[in-house]
């Protein structure tokens, strides 16, 4: 397995047991990285695991510069 899809593996599960154990709430807490770009990548396969099929759904990010 790719680490980038490892990471959407890990997204599945945390996913999966938040379902099973806390009606679907989840809190991650993401180590950072050196390499801004693998971080970035990490993060969205992370997310988009997490997120899979819209079982928990996230806002659209910002354009750049505006803050909500």
């Amino acid at each position: 397995m790719s680490p980038k899809r490892s990471k959407a593996a890990i997204g599945r599960a945390v996913a999966a047991w938040a379902r099973e154990l806390t009606g679907g709430r989840v809190l991650s807490i993401l180590e950072g990285g050196y390499h801004i770009g693998a971080l970035c990548d990490s993060v969205e396969e992370y997310l988009l695991g997490l997120t899979e099929e819209g079982r928990i759904p996230i806002d659209p990010p910002l354009p750049k510069g505006e803050s909500g």
